[in-house]
């Protein structure tokens, strides 16, 4: 998205205006349920369910994801988390934001004066009057360390996440990623409707190559927003972006295919009236501690409150959400999960992929020294408050170490 130079040519070039339907979110009872949705609700598949070797007699939980990310391209997962552990992971959270509150504070009085006070959790107002800290498009948060946050790390170590992976891909020799969080106050100004994209390049990864995660911690409604998947989508990739029938469009592709130059992120052109077809656009009302699951290939983004503007409700957060994504290790090579671990020891927040390194805002120097003194000042602060607030490689446990360079390393 850096390629587009203001945010008027964004809007102009990459941001749709369809809207989505908002979709309960129903436990399934029992298989055949996956059959019966209608255009009212979106089934799960109960957690529950994990915890049994079958569901019935002839169809297995891991016959039953692979089933269901085939036809849709997602999956949510109902009940991963309790509500008792949503909360914790809530407060560890907090821990989080009001550090790196105090470190963006800091960062902005050595230059000028501060926007604001720091972010406080027992003065509500400050969110709406103090200094938030820097996120992108849909309120992600992927600098100050987030991805090393004890949240972060509660949440990707937690053993309900690895039962999701480990039944997903048959191995439990596991890597997860290493991004951030989502989180949205109530007065925020976020990113316009409809910033659809993909996170695979379709020339360099023409298959299968990843799944996706997101694991909720504050209930979903219209009135917050939250993830938008298009249903199906999936099954456009890579043709429909390579050799479109209309020509407007496969000239955007072209250019923004050659602009990525081999990276991944790739914006909708919002004309594309196939890709981002109005009836399978969708937003699903997560509940605490649902795990909505998606193949990198499926169009997604995420999306502001669509009845009650934010300036309406009374100073708080409105959206919570942990992003993890895991992969077999043998997906990795040595090199890559040993620099893996100096990201952890550095506590560089990475990207979805967990078989590539690649920190946000790498490419420029100016970015990295920024996010250096973020995380320093952090690390400070914790040292004087003698709290965890960001995990550094000998703050992990064997388990979480593994995840990061996997069994072998």
């Amino acid at each position: 998205m850096d390629h587009l130079s203001s945010r008027e040519e964004r809007k102009a070039r990459w941001y749709s205006k369809v809207r989505p339907r908002f979709l309960q979110i129903v436990p399934a009872q029992k298989r055949q349920d996956f059959l019966n949705d209608t255009n009212d609700n979106s089934r799960s598949i109960p957690y529950t369910w994990f915890q049994k070797d079958d569901i019935d007699d002839t169809f297995s939980i891991t016959d039953l994801l692979h089933t269901c990310l085939r036809k849709d391209g997602f999956v949510v997962i109902s009940g991963v988390l309790s509500d008792d552990e949503c909360q914790a992971a809530l407060i560890q959270a907090w821990d989080w934001l009001e550090a790196a509150s105090r470190a963006e504070h800091n960062l902005q009085g050595s230059e000028t004066q501060p926007t604001g006070p720091m972010i406080d959790r027992n003065d509500m107002t400050t969110l709406r009057t103090g200094v938030f800290p820097t996120s992108l498009e849909g309120g992600i948060l992927p600098f100050y360390g987030s991805g090393h946050s004890t949240a972060a790390w509660t949440i990707r170590s937690h053993p309900s996440i690895r039962a999701v992976f480990r039944t997903l891909f048959q191995t439990d020799d596991l890597i997860a990623s290493l991004d951030g969080m989502v989180l949205w106050h109530s007065h925020q100004m976020l990113t316009d409707f409809g910033w659809f994209h993909i996170d695979q390049n379709p020339r360099e990864k023409p298959g299968l190559c990843s799944y996706q995660g997101l694991l909720n911690l504050l209930p979903v409604t219209p009135s917050t927003g939250g993830n938008v998947v298009v249903r199906g989508s999936h099954n456009l990739f890579p043709d429909h972006y390579l050799n479109h029938p209309d020509s407007n469009c496969r000239e955007f592709y072209n250019i923004r295919l050659d602009e990525l130059n081999g990276d991944d992120w790739m914006e909708i052109d919002p004309n594309d009236h196939t890709a981002i077809h109005p009836q399978k656009v969708i937003s699903l009302l997560l509940k605490p501690g649902d795990f909505l699951l998606w193949d990198s290939r499926t169009i997604h983004c995420s999306h502001p409150p669509s009845t009650t503007p934010f300036a309406s409700l009374s100073p708080q957060l409105v959206r919570a959400a942990t992003l993890v994504t895991m992969m077999p290790t043998s997906w990795a090579n040595s090199e890559v999960r040993q620099k893996r671990q100096e990201a952890v020891q550095r506590q560089r927040t990475l990207s979805h992929w967990a078989n590539r390194v690649a920190p946000l805002g790498a490419e420029c120097d100016e970015q990295v020294q920024l996010e250096a003194a973020r995380v320093d000042f952090i690390r400070q602060w914790q040292e004087a408050t003698q709290q965890v607030i960001l995990c550094d490689w000998d703050d992990l446990n064997p388990y979480q170490q593994s995840l990061v360079v996997g069994k072998k390393l």
